[in-house]
């Protein structure tokens, strides 16, 4: 009976254990700028965490050219690189750019004119100022961290 319940202890314990396997990640971890893109054999690149979108679009173009150019794949979409808040999955992506070229070959120009326009477009409208902005309240509403908290 001693070997019966130690194994039942021993089954229990490991049980519980499996409960702390999905645990989410410390505070700060996970959180970033992503990109990904995917390509015509059905592989694809995916890149971040990056603290800056900037970062972020240079890896991901470096990504697609040594894709394109030293793989020969052929760029067929891509997520450019969004802000992806911690403990949400990487492929929370914001919108994919279709990348349609008559040359294969050219895919990786079609996606830097595409990456550069993108890239306007955030410099138009202010976006790192909005992205610094959402990330400092991100650290002001977090309840794990003490400094922050109002004294009682």
């Amino acid at each position: 009976m001693n070997t019966l319940h130690r194994m039942c202890l021993g089954l229990g314990l490991a049980i519980a254990t499996l409960g702390n396997a999905h645990a989410a990640p410390v505070v700060g971890s996970g959180g970033g700028y992503f990109g990904t893109a995917d390509y015509g054999n059905g592989s694809g690149s995916v890149v971040g965490p990056y603290s800056t979108w900037a970062a972020c679009n240079n890896a991901l173009q470096a990504a697609i050219n040594n894709a394109v150019n030293n793989f020969g794949y052929t760029l067929v979409s891509m997520h450019p690189c969004s802000y992806t808040p911690p403990y949400a999955g990487v492929m929370h992506q914001h919108f994919e750019l279709a990348v349609d070229s008559e040359n294969e070959g050219d895919t990786a120009d079609v996606a830097a004119v595409l990456l550069d326009q993108v890239k306007r477009i955030r410099e138009a409208h202010h976006a790192d100022a909005y992205d610094a902005a959402v990330g400092e309240l991100v650290l002001i509403t977090d309840p794990l961290r003490k400094r922050d908290r109002p004294k009682k």
